[in-house]
């Protein structure tokens, strides 16, 4: 399957170091020893963490060009088990990450990970996204802000916009039906905070694991009324 996946990546554009994927194997180790003593993710099959996490992680950096801007700053809201944010870490060296999570148990993992597969570009913070928009550290301190499974894209603008830069982009991994159902209320509140919203094209995963759209919000300038 790891083949597969590095061929998947590569038609989009994503090149894996061969440092990258002894990482990510660690990564998976740690993952599979933590599950034994508490529930981190549902995730424990290799190949089904390499189609389900690394290859669905990646996939945002072919529907939006953020990730390939070197010093480009990323938050991963609600980063669990550390995906989407480990593997767009060591996938773009080049740019900041921070990975925020209000459990901090799951904060804890990441943060141990981080730490023993040397990744050096990418750090941890536990706390909830509304309340750290609010916080100096934090708000309009990202250029690019990625959710996934977190909640709908309407939802999710009240919960992080206030961390976008200007002209930031919030990024939300859905599906297709997702993004159709919720439309009409994403619309609605992105141009109540002067975002754009976009959607990108519909990828298909590998192994028939199921398609990936991205709800793309860009903001426009600096809004932060309720």
């Amino acid at each position: 399957m790891k083949a597969a996946v590095d061929e998947f990546l590569r038609g989009a554009g994503i090149d894996l170091s061969a440092t990258a994927w002894s990482q990510l194997d660690e990564i998976f180790e740690r993952m599979t020893a933590t599950n034994r003593e508490y529930n981190l993710t549902r995730i424990t099959g290799y190949d089904e963490f390499l189609v389900k996490h690394v290859a669905d992680s990646l996939l945002v950096a072919a529907a939006i060009p953020d990730l390939r801007t070197p010093q480009t700053t990323v938050a991963d809201v609600g980063c669990g088990a550390g995906f989407p944010v480990l593997a767009l870490a060591l996938a773009f060296p080049e740019c900041a990450f921070v990975a925020i999570d209000s459990t901090a148990r799951k904060t804890t993992f990441v943060n141990d990970t981080i730490a023993a597969i040397g990744l050096d570009n990418c750090r941890v913070v536990c706390g909830r996204a509304r309340e750290l928009g609010r916080q100096p550290a934090h708000a309009a301190a990202y250029g690019c802000v990625l959710a996934r499974a977190v909640s709908d894209s309407a939802a999710l603008i009240g919960e992080c916009r206030r961390l976008l830069a200007p002209g930031g982009v919030l990024v939300n991994y859905r599906t297709p039906d997702a993004i159709a159902a919720e439309s009409q209320t994403t619309a609605r509140e992105a141009v109540k905070h002067k975002l754009t919203s976009t959607v990108s094209p519909v990828f298909q995963l590998p192994a028939g694991s199921g398609t990936r759209q991205f709800m793309i919000l860009r903001q426009e300038s600096i809004s932060y009324g309720d």
